[in-house]
């Protein structure tokens, strides 16, 4: 992927033991991280949660002791729709950590398609108590910082990858499938930017078609498929997610939020909150205890 509006890259302090493991603990609604990618893997373990996690559009519900796996290159965001207390666990770690200073079967087999994103795995792993186990363990040599902790947490990640490679895996690409999903990743990025950047204007998927440089029944299927919404669904939903940010952050009255995030029409305003929030703009900030 080049374009770089939405890349993040995790703070690995060590470059020659590229791996980091923070526990978070987030109890405010809303997003914790916005929508990002990057070349490292990140596995979220969830100890306490009531939260959503999106990959690639897709919306995953998750719960105490579920593990989220993110793959290399792989769009994905959190989100704390409740405002209850979360707390988890991120594992990220470069390629690098797992590959061999020299190239044998290994590398060659498994760990550079991984890398490239021909292997890839199942987002959501639940009730897996080997899975859960290692991640355990890793965790444990992380925070005790013992003598060699550093082979343990590197032995723990093979043995992880070991279990995902026989039970979790969700497709294996060839080289020119893999090619042609990064850069599919690469224009849908491009298109979210713009989106995310331009929602309080008016959009058409011609001119964002003519943004991404193809027709528009290729953007139309590409983000059907990719994220099983319309691009239309997508800017709505973009739209309402800033408007319930200003109907608790801010003293605009809902007209004047609903022109903020692009909507003239406060009435239609009011039908697209309620459709994508099950709740009346008028609730929020009535329990917000601000005016309307």
């Amino acid at each position: 992927m080049t374009h770089h509006a939405l890349y993040r890259k995790p703070y690995l302090p060590d470059s020659y033991f590229p791996i980091i493991i923070r526990r978070v603990r987030y109890t405010v609604q809303g997003p914790i991280c916005d929508s990002h990618w990057h070349e490292q893997i990140e596995i979220l373990y969830f100890v306490e949660a009531d939260a959503v996690v999106e990959c690639n559009f897709n919306d995953i519900k998750v719960k105490s002791r579920d593990i989220i796996y993110i793959n290399s290159n792989e769009l994905h965001r959190i989100y704390n729709p409740g405002g209850k207390a979360l707390e988890y666990y991120c594992i990220a770690f470069d390629p690098s950590l797992i590959q061999s200073s020299f190239f044998d079967s290994i590398n060659s087999k498994y760990i550079v398609p991984i890398e490239n994103n021909q292997i890839l795995f199942k987002n959501r792993i639940s009730d897996d108590p080997t899975v859960s186990r290692y991640i355990s363990e890793m965790i444990w040599e992380a925070e005790t910082n013992e003598e060699g902790y550093e082979i343990a947490v590197k032995a723990y990640v093979y043995l992880l990858l070991v279990c995902l490679l026989r039970s979790h895996k969700k497709a294996v690409l060839s080289k020119k499938e893999s090619r042609i999903r990064s850069n599919n990743l690469d224009c849908l990025n491009k298109v979210i930017v713009y989106i995310e950047e331009h929602y309080n204007e008016r959009l058409t998927v011609n001119q964002l078609a003519r943004y991404a440089g193809m027709s528009t029944s290729n953007l139309h299927l590409l983000f059907k498929k990719a994220s099983g919404k319309t691009i239309t669904d997508y800017i709505n939903q973009v739209r309402i997610q800033n408007a319930d940010r200003l109907l608790r952050n801010s003293d605009m009255n809902i007209s004047e939020i609903a022109t903020a995030v692009g909507v003239d029409d406060s009435n239609y305003f009011t039908k697209l909150f309620k459709k994508y929030k099950k709740i009346a703009p008028s609730q929020i900030r009535k329990a917000e205890g601000t005016g309307a």
